[in-house]
């Protein structure tokens, strides 16, 4: 049974990375791929997230895969799989945790009071958008 929030071309990458991480770590491996060759640059990061969030404000309505954009972007988001409307936000802060890009941003969802949401940036091709709840969930965390 499928339980991802997200299509199952995204978990299935998502799981993929976990377990090429997991094997670099066990295994040693000294070649050029690196679990930290998978934490994106930090402006790729935020250009992704940005993207991502304008997505969800100009009117798509499901997360998934960023239209026009390269390299590709997919977005987990299980507030905006519900539905719910994205009338702004700001990027507040980035940091690295845990082998990860984060963001913390300023949403605010039509008819709500804004709130702040982190978000976490994977991957290269394809740049991989999670707002961090679901990202833990599909991680175990």
């Amino acid at each position: 049974m499928h339980t991802c929030p997200i299509t199952a071309e995204i978990c299935a990458i998502f799981r993929y990375m976990l377990a090429l991480g997991g094997l670099f770590i066990v295994s040693g491996c000294s070649g050029n791929s690196t679990p930290e060759s998978f934490i994106p640059q930090e402006a790729s990061a935020r250009e992704a997230l940005n993207q991502a969030l304008e997505a969800w404000r100009g009117g798509q309505e499901k997360p998934g895969r960023i239209l026009g954009v390269s390299p590709t972007i997919e977005a987990v988001d299980s507030v905006w799989s519900e539905g719910k409307k994205l009338k702004q936000f700001e990027i507040l802060q980035e940091t690295t945790v845990e082998g990860r890009r984060q963001f913390t941003v300023k949403l605010t969802l039509d008819g709500a009071e804004p709130e702040s949401v982190n978000y976490v940036v994977i991957g290269k091709d394809p740049l991989l958008v999670f707002r961090e709840s679901d990202y833990e969930k599909m991680s175990g965390e």
